[in-house]
C-alpha cells in the first residue's frame, strides 16, 4: 500500500520497512520488493549487495523474476562477483520457467560464448523459445541464424517472416534488414514503397544505416518523391551517427553530391529539418 500510495500516501520508507519485515517471513515477492529498493536507492541506502542477497533469497525459493534479476547481476558483477557461468545458470533456471528474456539472453550467451562454450545450435533452440514468445532481439537474432545457416538450415524466406516480426515489434536493426529485402527483390518481390517506410522507421529511431539508405532513396526518387531536401536531411544525420570509416566517407560523399544539386534556400531548410529531428530525438531519449 505504502509503495504503490493506494490508500495511503505513498512513503518509500514505510514500504521498505514492511517489506523487510514480509521478506525475512521468507514472502517472495517482498524479497523482490526489497531487493529493488535497495537495487534504487529508494526508501533505504543504496545497497547493491544487500539487494542481490534478497534476490538471492527468492531465486533459491524459485521466484522466477528474482532468478532474472540474479542473473544480470552475476553477469554484470553488480552487487555480486562477477561469474557468467553462474549467471547462465541462472538465467537458465528462469528460461526453464519461460521467462522470455532469460531465454534471449542464454541463446545470446551460446551465440556468442560468454560463460559458455559457443554452440550454435543450443543457441537457435533458446533463441526459439523466445521469439515465439515474442521477443523481438530473439526474433532478430534467429533471423540472422535462418539468413546464414547458422545453428540451423538456410531458409531465407523464415527469415524474412522473423525480420518481420522483429520489426513490427519495433526492433530498428530488424527494420533496416526488412527494408534491404524489399529494396533488392531478395525472397519477397521487390518492393521500393514498402523499403522506404520500413527505413523511415528504423532512421527514425537514429540507426545510422538506414538513415543513410533512406536519403539514398530520396536521392533517386525510389518509392517515394525525389526530394534533395530529405535526402540531404537523412544524410546529414547518418553522418553524424556512423563512426569514422569507409561508410561515413561514403555519407559524405552523397551529402557533397546531393548539395549540388539543391538551392541555397534548399540547402538551409535541409539543415533545419535536420536541427528540428536532433532536438527531438535527444529529447525523446532524455525523458527514457
Amino acid at each position: 500500500m505504502y509503495f504503490r500510495g493506494r490508500g495511503v500516501p505513498k512513503d518509500n520508507r514505510q514500504a521498505a520497512y514492511w517489506f523487510e519485515k514480509a521478506a525475512e517471513q521468507g514472502d517472495t515477492d517482498s524479497q523482490i520488493n526489497i531487493g529493488l529498493l535497495y537495487e534504487k536507492g529508494q526508501g533505504v541506502q543504496k545497497d547493491v549487495s544487500q539487494a542481490a542477497i534478497w534476490f538471492r533469497k527468492a531465486a533459491d525459493q524459485g521466484n522466477v523474476s528474482a532468478q532474472y534479476k540474479l542473473g544480470l547481476m552475476t553477469f554484470n558483477g553488480e552487487g555480486v562477483s562477477r561469474n557468467r557461468l553462474q549467471a547462465a545458470s541462472w538465467f537458465r533456471k528462469a528460461a526453464g520457467q519461460g521467462h522470455a528474456r532469460s531465454q534471449a539472453l542464454l541463446g545470446l550467451m551460446y551465440d556468442k560464448g560468454h560463460g559458455v562454450d559457443q554452440d550454435y545450435v543450443e543457441a537457435a533452440r533458446w533463441y526459439k523459445k523466445a521469439a515465439r514468445q515474442g521477443d523481438s532481439p530473439s526474433q532478430f537474432n534467429l533471423a540472422i541464424m535462418y539468413e546464414q545457416g547458422t545453428g540451423v538450415s538456410r531458409d531465407n524466406v523464415r527469415a524474412w517472416r522473423l525480420y518481420r516480426s522483429a520489426a513490427e515489434g519495433g526492433h530498428a536493426e530488424a527494420q533496416h534488414n526488412l527494408a534491404v529485402i524489399y529494396a533488392t527483390g531478395q525472397v519477397v518481390k521487390r518492393d521500393d514503397v514498402q523499403a522506404v517506410d520500413w527505413f523511415r522507421r528504423a532512421a527514425e529511431q537514429g540507426y545510422a544505416p538506414a538513415q543513410s539508405n533512406l536519403g539514398t532513396m530520396y536521392a533517386m526518387g525510389k518509392g517515394t518523391r525525389q526530394d534533395f531536401v530529405q535526402a540531404y536531411k537523412w544524410f546529414f544525420l547518418a553522418a553524424g551517427f556512423l563512426q569514422k570509416g569507409k561508410k561515413r566517407n561514403e555519407v559524405r560523399r552523397f551529402l557533397y553530391l546531393t548539395e549540388k544539386k539543391m538551392t541555397p534556400a534548399q540547402f538551409d531548410e535541409a539543415i533545419s529539418q535536420a536541427d528540428k529531428w536532433l532536438a527531438a530525438y535527444y529529447g525523446r531519449k532524455a525523458k527514457r
